[in-house]
């Protein structure tokens, strides 16, 4: 059947220098037996190096379609600026390809998702862009010298608290009230206009993408943010390295709200799925044969769950387990946590720099993964000859006489030896 219309998006590769930057006016009519009967264009170029376009390859969207034209004689080029074209063709015999694209992407054949993880230290942002050229016979399947400008809008809780310290790439501005920090090359600023926007320094997409698809994260401190919303991004690049494209896309996924929650950065470590912490109950200066409590808690961080987990932690030369258990096996569903309450007792005095806990699993996608807590330091003094002691009447721990309180279980202390 014929087939007109307007063109929105179109991408144009003349055989000269000559490039279109952007379209203000296309539009086009095919016949029924596929001959091209019609074409105007209209938009601005790069530069006009060229005084005819001759030759060309052309690929239009309209629709559910993208329609590709190759070798079309212009009959007639009109530089009406230097920056301004307007290029017209008539009714004549031209190689026509027609294929199907997902009505979701009909701009051009690229999905971009959006999905949020969310845990203590930070939230993560992850955009996964899809190429789904892969079987063009148009274009190949080479996407390359990508761009991506990422309109990100953001709403700030009132900067009431005391503003995190400058730590590592995070920095507050008194004078202008904002925060500023990098990530993955990308300058952030936070301010009260709750509004950040993120423009790419062209490092993003280094590399080509070849095959389906690129992932990358962004990884958001949850200090400053309470909710975070991610409606359409634009990108550009190279597509077969000639052809141009510049294009906006609405991500598929939805927005996401992000808690505000306090963040101990001494004991815990975070690997994007699960976090880890270990931690000593008592005073770091404990005597011998004293009762020592050792908390290690794992908390899966992810929006999947993560199945074959083995939390392990070593009880270090010097010290006898007394209670508990020091290791677990099992799955945690999302957001999910898991303690281990263990009981040692030191033997030999001196300073201690107890092992960090281990924890392996599987992501979803069947790789092994391991993160390590941080290490806890604990002083162990010996037990003085000829020196009274009290000891607890609740779980018989041996403690100084001028000790009032139990540091094992808190108990007052009323007796002594």
């Amino acid at each position: 059947m014929p087939i007109s219309g307007r063109i929105k998006n179109f991408l144009l590769v003349p055989n000269t220098k000559l490039q279109l930057k952007s379209v203000e006016e296309a539009s086009f009519s095919i016949n029924a037996k596929g001959e091209f009967e019609s074409l105007r264009l209209k938009g601005k170029i790069l530069y006009n190096s060229a005084k005819k376009l001759g030759n060309l390859e052309l690929l239009l969207s309209n629709a559910h379609k993208i329609l590709a034209f190759k070798k079309i004689a212009a009959k007639e080029t009109n530089f009406i600026t230097n920056r301004n074209i307007i290029f017209t063709a008539d009714k004549g015999q031209n190689e026509l390809i027609e294929y199907d694209v997902d009505p979701s992407f009909i701009n051009l054949p690229i999905k971009i998702y959006a999905t949020y993880n969310i845990d203590r230290n930070y939230s993560i942002l992850s955009l996964q862009v899809e190429n789904c050229l892969d079987h063009s016979k148009i274009m190949g399947n080479t996407i390359s010298n990508v761009k991506l400008e990422l309109p990100l809008s953001v709403s700030v809780e009132p900067m009431d608290v005391e503003p995190p310290e400058e730590k590592g790439n995070i920095k507050f501005d008194r004078e202008t009230n904002a925060l500023n920090w990098s990530v993955n090359d990308l300058e952030w600023r936070c301010r009260r206009e709750v509004v950040i926007k993120i423009h790419d320094a062209e490092k993003l997409f280094a590399k080509e993408i070849k095959g389906k698809q690129v992932k990358l994260s962004f990884f958001i401190p949850n200090r400053v943010l309470s909710q975070i919303f991610v409606d359409r991004v634009q990108l550009s690049g190279l597509m077969r390295r000639d052809v141009q494209f510049d294009f906006e896309c609405e991500t598929i996924g939805t927005n996401c709200t992000v808690d505000i929650v306090s963040v101990d950065m001494e004991t815990g470590e975070f690997n994007g799925l699960v976090e880890i912490y270990k931690e000593v109950k008592e005073e770091p200066v404990v005597y011998c044969g004293e009762e020592v409590e050792v908390v290690v808690g794992i908390r899966n961080c992810s929006d999947k769950r993560l199945r074959e987990i083995f939390l392990y932690d070593e009880v270090p030369g010097g010290f006898e387990l007394l209670r508990g258990e020091n290791y677990w096996m099992g799955s945690l569903s999302p957001n999910e946590k898991r303690e281990l309450t263990y009981i040692i007792r030191p033997k030999i005095a001196g300073e201690y720099l107890l092992p960090r806990a281990k924890v392996t699993f599987k992501d979803n996608e069947g790789k092994l993964n391991e993160i390590f807590s941080k290490p806890c330091k604990i002083i162990v003094k010996a037990l003085e000859k000829g020196k009274k002691y009290q000891i607890c009447g609740k779980c018989g721990a041996r403690l100084p006489l001028e000790a009032k309180f139990c540091g094992i279980c808190g108990k007052r202390l009323v007796k002594s030896l």
